[in-house]
């Protein structure tokens, strides 16, 4: 029987990926597998408590900002060097 998961909270978060000016123009023809890849690591952060509490403490952002410039980098071929977060709202 599949587990019921209880949805207790919405997070909303805009996020500016740090590139070089020549692979620009791959990032937005690469753009449906990165925001693929970025659910993917959202909700995996989600299913782990990320989002749970003090959820902006700097550990808790650092571990996703990691995570998602390492999961975005195995779609762009290494065009990333950062993940900078632009907003993060919970309601």
């Amino acid at each position: 029987m599949p587990a019921i998961v209880t949805v207790a909270a919405l997070v909303v978060l805009s996020i500016t990926l740090e590139t070089y000016a020549e692979a620009t123009e791959q990032l937005y023809n690469l753009e449906p597998k990165i925001r693929d890849t970025s659910l993917r690591v959202l909700f995996d952060h989600a299913y782990a408590g990320g989002f749970d509490g003090h959820f902006t403490a700097p550990k808790k952002l650092d571990t996703l900002r990691s995570a998602l410039v390492e999961a975005i980098n195995v779609v762009a071929n290494d065009a990333v060097s950062d993940v900078l977060s632009t907003d993060i709202i919970r309601q």
